[in-house]
């Protein structure tokens, strides 16, 4: 179970990127496997982008779950993906939305400034330069930043660890690949919760961690790619619609390969 105290010491707050002391944060993460900063993104830029996104929302505009051109995420582009897979390089069962919004690309959900953010953490707790591969594709690499929508009523992702981007930054000499996650939703019973079961989560000393619980809107938290992680079912007492947005929302910023 995660206790508020573990939590507490597993938490910087920080409101300027530069006021970030990164050997404190990789003391964290190789104490912890995760850890979480707030104060770069304020809740109110994630209640915003929230509101874009369901104005904007088209269920018409759900492409495949695969069969995309890679130079068409490097876009404004969004797809559905359920099932388990098994024309996709790994098969890994999943229901959930996509809405890639690269930074480089019209900033349609005005997210620009949080992927920046978390972008930039990711950049400095792997050892790149703070600004690398944000606003351009740089050195073969981009980054893929978008948001990941699972609908209420069995969006999930199923338990894994992550196996390609790491092997990918490898090339680099990085031995851990750690992975910044922008809390988007919140997860309980108020009013001001999004669902109540379910959720984004990691194992971590035999026990499951789910975050969202814990943590304001727009805090990141990073987490070692080497942990089990997934997102167990949300709200799976409820039906799922393909035309609704309810559910749980969270931001990436992974590292891509540049493939067009």
């Amino acid at each position: 179970m995660l206790s508020l105290e573990e939590l507490e010491s597993a938490t910087l707050d920080v409101t300027n990127i530069d006021d970030l002391d990164v050997d404190v944060l990789n003391e964290i993460l190789n104490k912890h496997d995760y850890g979480i900063v707030k104060g770069l993104i304020n809740p109110d830029e994630i209640k915003h982008a929230k509101n874009l996104l369901f104005e904007q929302f088209l269920v018409e505009n759900d492409s495949p779950a695969t069969g995309e051109s890679p130079n068409r995420i490097q876009d404004n582009f969004q797809k559905l993906s359920i099932g388990g897979g098994e024309l996709r390089e790994k098969d890994l069962s999943k229901c959930v939305r996509t809405f890639y919004n690269p930074i480089f690309a019209k900033d349609i959900y005005g997210l620009r400034n949080a992927f920046r953010q978390a972008a930039m953490v990711r950049n400095l707790v792997t050892g790149f330069r703070k600004d690398f591969a944000l606003d351009t594709v740089q050195d073969g690499f981009w980054t893929a930043s978008r948001i990941h929508h699972y609908p209420t009523g069995g969006g999930h992702m199923e338990g894994h660890i992550d196996d390609y981007v790491p092997v990918i930054v490898g090339q680099y000499g990085v031995n851990s690949y750690f992975q910044p996650l922008i809390v988007m939703s919140k997860k309980g019973e108020g009013e001001d919760c999004d669902y109540k079961k379910g959720g984004g989560y990691f194992e971590n000393n035999g026990g499951r961690i789910y975050y969202d619980a814990f943590l304001e809107l727009g805090s990141i938290i990073i987490y070692n790619t080497k942990i089990f992680h997934g997102v167990e079912e949300i709200d799976p007492h409820l039906p799922f619609r393909q035309s609704c947005l309810n559910g749980r929302f969270s931001g990436l910023v992974t590292m891509y390969r540049d493939l067009s």
